[in-house]
Order: C-alpha cells, then structure tokens, then sequence
C-alpha cells in the first residue's frame, strides 16, 4: 500500500430527539423570517411559482408552503441503499 495516501475514519455524532428538534425549528424560522437569496434563475423561478414571498430580494417561506414541498418529498428514500451500505463496509476496512 502506497505509504503516501492516509486514510481517515469519519466520526458520526448522534443527536437526540430534543436536539434535532430545535436545529428544524429554527431552521423553519430562518426560511420563514430570514429568507434565503436565490442564486440560480429557474430555482427563483418556481419558488415563484410555488407562492414563496419576496423581501429585499430574499424568498421567503410561509409554514404552507414549507408543508407542500415536505409532502412532495414524501418519496425521498430516509436510509441508505444496501449497495451503498456494503461499499461502506468494504471500504470501512482501509479505514482501519
């Protein structure tokens, strides 16, 4: 093995439930009050379409609309594919 490459096992910090529930809360206040400045034209664009507010240039989202788009990511699978999960593995054993 080349002595040159170093390889670095990733650490995973586990939150609990109270803790993740405060990061999404004040997630969902910063879209609401804060806003977010919308770089790329066609994301702009159906933020638009979708009923996000503007204010000083920033998109802004409303509880509503932040429940459309949780509904439309319904589908989004919530754990990783065995594939990805044995390739892990597999290279779980350089990181050793």
């Amino acid at each position: 093995m080349n002595e040159s490459i170093m390889w670095i096992k990733p650490k995973a910090v586990v939150l609990n439930d109270a803790q993740i529930e405060k990061i999404h809360g004040a997630t969902l206040d910063m879209l609401e009050h804060t806003g977010i400045k919308m770089q790329h034209p066609k994301a702009a664009e159906i933020l638009d379409g979708a009923g996000a507010l503007v204010e000083k240039g920033a998109k802004h989202f409303e509880e509503r609309l932040l429940e459309k788009t949780k509904q439309a990511m319904a589908y989004v699978p919530t754990a990783l594919p065995p594939e990805v999960l044995r390739e892990l593995d597999r290279l779980e054993k350089h990181w050793k």
